[in-house]
């Protein structure tokens, strides 16, 4: 059976559906490479039902660690149950030869040197009893492994030496947290470079590098191009609002939206960007966000951009919590106020300086001042506001001592 009759039984499965011509190609040629006859991949055709990734990495692992890949046959891609299969066992069934020591294959394989620590196994334990006391060596790992050993029970089709080492580097590298590995194992079956190469696509776009922090962020790795390309659909129907939901859900949810020119959000993203960008709790930035009906309908680009100009003014987080509402209205808005307010911040009594206003006080009067124009409605974040406002605190007499 050569790879085009191999592909005509695959399109007649349903259970490769799901798989592009592209993964199973690569997945036929990586087991051919590894010496698997066509009879043998004709028989056992969910060997390429996989991640050609991690086909790739399970046969590397069984070559490194001093498998019988005759013994382990087709059971390949059940690295899952092998790891747990105490070591007695898999010598007593020639699955391992009786002179192998795993341990030190093992560490080989994830690249770690013997020599850097004692390593104490016993034929009793499985490999992945082996691989946690490794995990929690935290001297030799340069991140924090603690979410993959809690994960590690329940997770699957898992890369060993790439979970350890290589992408959790590359999270690092990038300023992500590594614990979405687990959350999202569907990154690590990416090759390497493409998930380097989505990283830099989404924290280079002024409209994603918003949700780098995000917990859900591992979804718009996953989604890839797909979600640039509704960025860009949005931006032309000049609709703002949008969150990670939107940007990754299934193409008729989508249309959907945009048919009903819903430019509004239904998730707690900005709630949660709000909470980490400030250092406050969700539920009470959510509370205080909710006091505004229309807050659903903000752009979360919008409330980057206050915070952003807010901190750059000098005001301190917590003073930009106090009103924290201001950063719903347009960054033109927020600054034509706050300039009035700082000139007239300051009068002359006496030839003397004197603040008329403490800093502290100035979002709290540019919200106002915000609002009151469109008489506390709400409606100022649609709506510029007037450059003709009448001067602030003229009205304010300085008391004499």
């Amino acid at each position: 059976m050569n790879l085009n009759e191999c592909s005509k039984i695959i399109k007649n499965t349903s259970a490769f559906k799901r798989r592009s011509e592209e993964d199973i190609t690569k997945c036929f040629y990586t087991l051919k490479n590894a010496g698997y006859s066509n009879t043998y991949i004709q028989q056992h055709l969910y060997l390429l039902n996989v991640s050609p990734n991690i086909l790739k990495n399970y046969l590397l692992f069984y070559k490194e660690c001093g498998f019988n890949e005759e013994k382990i046959g087709p059971a390949i891609v059940d690295i899952e149950h092998i790891m747990t299969v105490p070591i007695y066992l898999l010598k007593n069934y020639s699955i391992l030869s009786n002179n192998v020591n795993l341990a030190d294959n093992f560490l080989f394989y994830l690249g770690i040197s013997k020599m850097k620590f004692d390593l104490e196994t016993n034929d009793n334990e499985s490999i992945r009893e082996v691989y946690i006391k490794i995990l929690k060596m935290h001297e030799i790992l340069h991140y924090d492994s603690e979410n993959i050993i809690l994960n590690l029970q329940s997770s699957t089709g898992i890369i060993l030496r790439e979970t350890v080492f290589e992408y959790p580097r590359i999270m690092k590298t990038f300023g992500i947290d590594s614990s979405i590995l687990t959350k999202y194992p569907q990154i690590i079956e990416m090759d390497a470079n493409i998930l380097m190469y989505r990283i830099l696509k989404l924290i280079n776009s002024p409209t994603l590098t918003i949700f780098k922090d995000h917990p859900k962020f591992g979804s718009l790795l996953i989604s890839g191009p797909k979600v640039l390309e509704r960025i860009n659909i949005l931006q032309e129907l000049n609709m703002n609002c949008y969150d990670i939901c939107l940007l990754t859900c299934s193409s008729k949810v989508f249309f959907k939206h945009i048919l009903n020119r819903a430019d509004r959000t239904k998730t707690n993203d900005l709630s949660i960007y709000i909470s980490r960008k400030l250092g406050k709790s969700f539920k009470l930035t959510k509370h205080e966000l909710s006091k505004n009906k229309f807050f659903r309908s903000i752009s979360i680009l919008t409330v980057h951009e206050n915070v952003e100009y807010l901190l750059t003014m000098g005001f301190s987080k917590d003073e930009i919590f106090s009103s924290v509402q201001i950063l719903m209205y347009s960054t033109k808005n927020i600054e034509t106020i706050l300039k009035k307010l700082m000139c007239n911040s300051i009068a002359t009594d006496n030839s003397q300086k004197i603040q008329v206003v403490h800093k502290k006080y100035f979002l709290a009067l540019t919200l106002y001042y915000i609002e009151k124009e469109h008489n506390f409605s709400g409606h100022g974040i649609w709506n510029e506001t007037s450059d003709k406002l009448p001067d602030i605190l003229t009205n304010i007499k300085l008391s004499k001592k």
